[in-house]
């Protein structure tokens, strides 16, 4: 099959924003068990960003421990989960 396509001659203006909204509306909070849309979200400049809700973000070492504190952590999964069980060993007290 043929795919090349003509673009065409003349094409019509884009107009561009200043994006001054980050949303239209506050996102709910991320919870177990949400039924996240396809795709669920994006990366963007490292950090992962689910567009049916908000996710809490731990920027220094003693606001996870101050979350994880008290708790018993169980991790199950692949090389992933073992590359955060490496990270939180590492870096939460």
């Amino acid at each position: 099959p043929n795919l090349r396509v003509e673009i065409p001659h003349t094409i019509q203006d884009i107009e561009v924003f200043n994006c001054t909204d980050h949303g239209t509306t506050p996102k709910p909070k991320c919870e177990i068990g949400m039924w996240p849309p396809f795709p669920g979200g994006f990366v963007l400049q490292d950090i992962w960003t689910p567009v049916s809700c908000s996710m809490k973000r731990f920027r220094t070492p003693e606001e996870i421990n101050s979350c994880l504190k008290g708790k018993t952590i169980y991790f199950m999964g692949d090389s992933t989960v073992k590359q955060w069980k490496n990270f939180l060993t590492d870096n939460v007290k």
